[in-house]
């Protein structure tokens, strides 16, 4: 049997509830089987245990979806259960049907040789052996509760914190939505469903991303990247520009810094984004193997997040590096950042987040020179990671093919 494995949705669902899953299916499998992953991004580092891998960016109705949990909408209003996201989804399976089996037959990679083949999309219900692929169908009470709890999100964009207090609430009360059935990623992640590991970062694009910076990569350094997206700012508060800056420039007086703008190109995806700083310097990318490059080498990350708690800030931990998350108190408050839960049970391989408030790390010129600091000293007394050793030597791919 061949599984393919399409994920349409965003990125921290992906890396929280859905790579893990795959990866603990792979194990079980007999060695007959095989497993192609396909996503965004060059997401490849990902799936160390697929036998191949499909690029899916470039499919225009892909490219021009919003996405959402697990799902990709075709507008930026419509909700995952509508008759329109419905309908799309539906052309969108076909159109990513037909990219991923071209691709795999161009490369050589016939599906199906060996037995059947299933496609195992995101956006729908998907269970395999006993493991979770995509969100859970609800009974009909359910879906009625759960379409309330989106219009009362909406309603009330300034009440999401009581709004998700109750969500849990209703979580814990009505048998129908039992701890796992909404797929959550949060407090209610079914780590269960997974098998996290360490993610490495590919050797081979070192020497492109040392040759960008125009620096090798030994040189110390912090790297920082923020969080911003154009739709669904759960949180209305933004991060004090000014103060931001300020605090960049101090570290800039006495260790590297980079300063990574990401973007995927994909509609209404978060993206990250820096004015230029004097002695700083700006990557620009939207590729996953480079940022995890970067993140690999560095001495330290320091990343920022307005809206909503990016999933950008899970990528260090998942790669057993420390970072420091600053972000406005609200965001803390939106019941999307289970810090110590994640810490505790999802990032085991070294790497923690450390969550700051921004009101307070960035208040005046004295708390932001107390925070260059001991980020400061966080970076200086790190070791050197791109040293061989066991949190830098990559995990084997399996011979997979990135296409």
């Amino acid at each position: 049997m061949d599984y393919v494995f399409v994920f349409v949705g965003e990125f921290g669902v992906e890396l929280l509830n859905w790579q893990g899953a795959v990866r603990k299916l792979s194990d079980a499998l007999p060695p007959e089987d095989r497993v192609v992953c396909c996503s965004r991004a060059s997401l490849y580092p990902l799936y160390e245990c697929a036998d191949a891998y499909v690029e899916i960016s470039s499919v225009p109705s892909f490219q021009h979806s919003r996405a959402m949990a697990y799902f990709a909408l075709p507008d930026a209003a419509s909700s995952w259960d509508s008759l329109a996201a419905r309908r799309f989804n539906e052309h969108l399976k076909r159109d990513l049907e037909a990219h991923i089996r071209a691709r795999l037959a161009a490369a050589d990679f016939h599906l199906g040789a060996g037995g059947g083949v299933r496609f195992v999309f995101s956006s729908d219900n998907n269970e395999i052996d006993g493991l979770r692929f995509g969100r859970r169908r609800h009974g009909r009470a359910g879906a009625l509760l759960i379409t309330a709890y989106e219009q009362v999100k909406r309603a009330a964009p300034r009440r999401l914190g009581a709004v998700e207090q109750m969500k849990r609430a209703v979580l814990g009360t009505f048998r129908s939505l039992d701890r796992n059935t909404d797929a959550n990623i949060y407090e209610l992640l079914d780590t269960a469903n997974n098998r996290f590991t360490r993610i490495s970062p590919d050797p081979a694009v070192i020497p492109t991303v040392a040759q960008r910076l125009g620096w090798d990569l030994r040189e110390p350094f912090v790297l920082c990247q923020t969080r911003r997206r154009d739709t669904m700012q759960r949180s209305p508060d933004t991060l004090p520009a000014s103060s931001v800056q300020r605090l960049l420039k101090r570290l800039a007086e006495d260790i590297r810094i980079v300063l990574l703008s990401f973007e995927t190109g994909r509609w209404l995806d978060s993206y990250s984004a820096f004015a230029g700083l004097p002695n700083c310097t700006t990557y620009q990318c939207g590729a996953f193997p480079e940022q995890a490059a970067l993140v690999a080498h560095a001495r330290h990350c320091l990343f920022f997040s307005e809206g909503d708690f990016g999933s950008h800030t899970y990528v260090p931990p998942f790669m057993g590096r420390d970072v420091t998350a600053i972000a406005p108190a609200s965001v803390y408050r939106l019941g999307t950042t289970p810090i110590d839960f994640w810490n505790q049970n999802v990032f085991t391989f070294g790497g923690q987040i450390e969550a700051l408030a921004a009101e307070k790390v960035l208040a005046d010129d004295a708390s932001i020179d107390r925070l260059a600091a001991a980020m400061l000293a966080k970076a200086k007394g790190a070791p050197d990671f791109s040293a061989p050793g066991p949190l830098f030597t990559p995990i084997p791919l399996r011979g997979l093919q990135a296409l």
